[in-house]
């Protein structure tokens, strides 16, 4: 088991090499917020519009992340609310 690709081309790597399944998990923004700021870590987001304005950089096509190609190639989904 891996944890926390954030790849597509590692997915796609790993997919070739054995049977992979990418499992998706989610929560609600509020609940991931909450989480965040009780965990109190320096340089966290710590309010909802932080959260959302980093996600916009980190999730969208053109960053090398694109964690958005990753949810849209997911197998299952796990809500984590």
């Amino acid at each position: 088991m891996l944890v926390g690709i954030r790849l597509p081309n590692l997915y796609r790597a790993l997919q070739l090499k054995a049977k992979a399944l990418l499992l998706w998990v989610e929560a609600p923004d509020e609940v991931r917020i909450g989480r965040i700021i009780q965990r109190n870590k320096p340089g966290d987001p710590n309010d909802l519009a932080s959260l959302l304005e980093f996600e916009s950089r980190e999730y969208k096509y053109g960053n090398k992340l694109n964690i958005d190609a990753l949810r849209d190639m997911r197998d299952y989904v796990i809500d984590n609310s």
